[in-house]
This record gives C-alpha cells, sequence and structure tokens, in this order.
C-alpha cells in the first residue's frame, strides 16, 4: 500500500516539531544563563546603529539578512502564545564559509558591529554583548555544525550600560529578554550540501510563558488533547500563518509510566467520541525512525470526524517522566 501525504502528517510534524523547540529552548536557555550581566562585557564594545531613513527593528534586519542570504520564506508559529519564525537553507559551501557569509551580512545590515567566525578567548567578552543585544554569533563550532545564537533585551539594549539597566529593574529575569535567534549550520559527513534552519522570534517573546504549567498572561492552551493525570503541559505548537491549515503539536510531562499513560489517553478520548486507528506498514516505519531518536518511543493514532490525532509517548532522560507528544490535525 502506497503511503500518503496526508497519512505520514502527524509523525513527520511532530519529529519537526521536535527539532524546532529544541532550538528555540536551546536559544532560550542561552539568554536565561547569561542573565547576570554586571561585569560580564566590554564597556568599550561599540554600539550598534542603522543609518538609514527607514527606522527597521531587529527582527527586521534579521528577516533582510535571511532574504540576502537565499532563506525561503518564514513560516510563522505560535508556541505556548508567542510567535515564532522558520525558515531554512542549503549551501554548497563548507559550514565554516556559510558561518563566514553569515556573519558579513549580519554587520552589513547592523545586527553585529563585527565578524565572529571563531570562539576566541580574546573576543568572549565582545561576543557576548553583541549576542546579548540583538546580534548573532556563533557559540559551538566544529567542522560539520556550528551553531549561532542572540537575543533582544526589552529595553533594546545595545551597550553595557542599557544591559545593566533592564537587569536592575526587571523584577524577574524573565522579564530582561524579549526575542530569540538561533541559526544551526551542518553537513554530516555523507552529505554533500550544508543545511542551515534558522529559528527566531519577534520582539514581544514573553519567555515566561514557556514555563512549565505557565499560567502567564497570553499563554495559549488547547482543551481537546486533555492532559493526562499528574502532567504538566509543557507546549503548544500552531501553524500561525492565514490558510496553512488547522494543525496544533501539544506536550505534557508526568510521572506515570508509558504504558499507564497510554490507557489514560485510549479511555479518555473513546469517552470524547475519538476512534483508535492502526498503523499502516509505512507508518509504522515512520514510528521507528521517530523512536530512533526518542528513546523507547511509543505512537498512538486517533480519528473523530476530520480531526487526526497521533501521540507519541516517550521517557524523559533527565526525570524518567513520561513525555507525551499530541500531533492534532483538522480540529
Amino acid at each position: 500500500m502506497a503511503q500518503s501525504k496526508d497519512d505520514a502528517t502527524p509523525l513527520w510534524w511532530t519529529a519537526v516539531k521536535l527539532v524546532g523547540c529544541a532550538a528555540i529552548i536551546a536559544a532560550i536557555g542561552f539568554a536565561i544563563a547569561v542573565v547576570d550581566i554586571s561585569g560580564s562585557v566590554s564597556e568599550s564594545h561599540a554600539d550598534i546603529s542603522w543609518h538609514s531613513p527607514f527606522d527597521r527593528s531587529n527582527t527586521e534586519r534579521l528577516t533582510d539578512a535571511l532574504d540576502n542570504l537565499g532563506h525561503d520564506d518564514a513560516a510563522r508559529y505560535n508556541l505556548n502564545g508567542n510567535t515564532v519564525f522558520f525558515s531554512t537553507e542549503t549551501s554548497r559551501k563548507s559550514p565554516r564559509q556559510v558561518m563566514a557569509e553569515y556573519q558579513e551580512e549580519f554587520r552589513r545590515q547592523g545586527l553585529n558591529d563585527r565578524i565572529y567566525v571563531n570562539l576566541s578567548d580574546e573576543e568572549r567578552s565582545e561576543r557576548l554583548q553583541t549576542a546579548l543585544t540583538g546580534g548573532i554569533v556563533p557559540f559551538a563550532i566544529t567542522d560539520d555544525k556550528i551553531a549561532m545564537r542572540g537575543v533582544v533585551t526589552a529595553n533594546q539594549a545595545t551597550d553595557a550600560e542599557e544591559l545593566s539597566e533592564i537587569q536592575q529593574a526587571a523584577d524577574s529575569r524573565y522579564e530582561i529578554f524579549r526575542g530569540h535567534r538561533y541559526i544551526e549550520i551542518s553537513r554530516p559527513n555523507h552529505r554533500r550540501h550544508t543545511s542551515i534552519v534558522a529559528t527566531w522570534s519577534d520582539e514581544a517573546f514573553d519567555f515566561e510563558r514557556m514555563l512549565p504549567g505557565s499560567e502567564a498572561e497570553g499563554v495559549a492552551y488547547d482543551t481537546t488533547v486533555p492532559a493526562c493525570p499528574g502532567c504538566t503541559r509543557l507546549s503548544r505548537f500552531a501553524d500561525d500563518d492565514p490558510g496553512a491549515g488547522d494543525r496544533v503539536d501539544l506536550s505534557f510531562i508526568g510521572p506515570r509510566n508509558i504504558a499507564t499513560t497510554r490507557q489514560f489517553y485510549a479511555q479518555s478520548l473513546s469517552r470524547s467520541g475519538w476512534q483508535r486507528q492502526s498503523l499502516n506498514e509505512p507508518l509504522r516505519g515512520l514510528e521507528r525512525q521517530l523512536g530512533s531518536s526518542l528513546t523507547g518511543a511509543e505512537t498512538d493514532r486517533f480519528s473523530r470526524g476530520s480531526e487526526e490525532l497521533s501521540l507519541t509517548f516517550t521517557t524523559d532522560e533527565r526525570t524518567g517522566h513520561t513525555l507525551t507528544l499530541a500531533s492534532l490535525t483538522g480540529s
């Protein structure tokens, strides 16, 4: 039996969101980790300014830079009530060559004050301040993979003094930052092309909405898929482009094992009119591929009228708890 695109979508979408959310979490983690700004940046670091008759935001400069670098049009998503974007590109050049091109474009657009192509201790202070003032700098470099990141503060800080001001004015670390940028450049040994994945937010990103079980103002919820007993909601990820289709991804984490969690969903969804579906062989192949990157992953699929729901269960290696990933389409 041939595999249809619609049949493959739920598992494929879950895999994509795992990668995308991981990138966002990495960028957020960086912002929180460097929240102690005082004394960590260089007072002599040059301010970044944009001399133009039009006042462009940091996000607009980044979008222009990616356009000039050949990226696809950005796809827009809603993550826990925050607006985030993804865009990709490929190149025949090496990851280091690609990094140099991107750094040059970031400098040209006024995001960076200089080009950063290594992790030298001499430039550590400057790199950090550039990353904290809306620039994008490398933080991990190997021959086959490079990662770059940066953040935007609530006061659009451009120097050490303004960084210190926002730190002192904020009641919590989550109020300091209002945007993130993350770019990954990779080329495995067996590939001829280098892949570039960029993810970023607008300048109204609320980091508090990303806290597990957050009840922050504006956080997005979805009641179609219930939280399992004792579970905490981690994320809601949905298309935010008009005409992009009705597709929502949710994630929960809880202390019960996979078997008990699966049983809860089978019973709860059945009472709500959902019918369990069997996976055909192509979908089982996709399940095995997804499971190869998720320890002990198991998948169930349900339908209700025009709605399709795929549930993937795996064990969180840090806590030993069960992580439930739900992909809902057609709602």
